[in-house]
């Protein structure tokens, strides 16, 4: 059977403040920050209006094909109009269930984060390898240190970027409360199967202590085609660097720039490009591997909601909340 979670985007639609310097004007709100500091997890996922019209990112990638990033908030828990506790699901694809063909559509693979009052965190992504596991629902590697998915923080709620590490810096240790250690589902090793079977074996890993920053914001950096209304949109970016596979001392061989845009009015458009880089040498110089561009603005038509694209379908049969 199908898995679906139908979601409401617009309970909090109606909220349009931020208490922020910089961001005072911002047309989206999940949490009261002190001024200065930026309401992080509403420049995570794209304007709450805008995913109400069906509006997506589109684009491709420099390892071949094309990519788009579908945002679904999930908000479990509110103290007034502030988000508490969720998830942002974010669809990267939509494919034919296994042994199936289409239409219907399935919304998989993801990234899926979650939040609680004090920070964002990673939680879901596809599993890593052969191009088959991106075919596969049943498969996926999540962050947990044994105990709770709240663990491998991504930034904190309220964050001044580029302040030199007091709120724009996090670190996570490969093992503890807050940890770099994931599973793979099905275990490492084994071969897809497309069917529940892929969610009843795991292994896990870590990824040695990890380096959270907010980088200070880039104005008017990139360019996004909007298809819908035609001409472009200029976004100015904010820049969140994950380096792993580090040593105590900050020595990194791995970084991922997730880079989240928005336009002059203060409107959000998610993440709009994401940056994978290499260091043979501890991160005193980075080599370029891979980088997904999302810099068109889509919008889902009648005919591709109705066959399961876009909305608020998330096809996660294994999830383990």
């Amino acid at each position: 059977m199908k898995y679906s979670r139908f979601i409401s985007l617009f309970a909090t639609a109606a909220v349009l403040f931020l208490m922020s310097a910089d961001r005072a004007s911002a047309t989206q709100y999940t949490t009261t920050c002190q001024s200065g500091e930026w309401d992080m997890l509403s420049l995570m996922f794209m304007q709450q209006s805008y995913l109400a019209d069906n509006y997506y990112v589109y684009g491709t990638s420099s390892a071949g094909g094309n990519v788009l990033h579908n945002d679904v908030p999930q908000v479990s828990t509110y103290t007034g109009n502030a988000w508490d506790t969720g998830k942002i699901n974010s669809v990267k694809d939509y494919q034919a269930q296994p042994g199936h063909g289409t239409p219907p559509y399935w919304g998989f693979p993801w990234d899926i984060n979650l939040f609680d009052t004090s920070y964002v965190y990673l939680w879901i992504t596809e599993y890593s390898g052969t191009a088959e596991w991106w075919s596969d629902p049943y498969a996926y590697k999540a962050f947990n240190n044994g105990s709770t998915n709240n663990t491998m923080r991504f930034t904190r709620r309220c964050v001044v970027p580029g302040d030199n590490g007091t709120t724009s810096q996090l670190v996570n240790n490969p093992s503890g409360t807050y940890a770099t250690q994931f599973f793979f589902v099905p275990k490492n090793g084994d071969s897809p199967t497309y069917a529940s079977t892929d969610c009843n074996s795991s292994s896990s890993s870590q990824l040695g202590y990890a380096y959270m920053n907010v980088l200070k914001p880039e104005s008017n950096a990139f360019t996004l085609q909007d298809t819908v209304h035609g001409g472009n949109i200029t976004l100015s970016l904010l820049p969140v660097t994950y380096r792993y596979n580090c040593d105590s001392g900050g020595g990194c061989r791995s970084k991922e720039e997730y880079d989240f845009g928005y336009d002059a009015s203060n409107n959000d458009y998610g993440l709009v490009q994401w940056t994978l880089y290499s260091s043979n040498n501890n991160g005193s110089t980075w080599n370029f591997v891979q980088q997904s561009q999302f810099n068109q603005l889509k919008q889902w038509t009648p005919n591709e909601l109705q066959e399961g694209k876009g909305g608020t379908t998330v096809s996660f049969p294994c999830n383990p909340l």
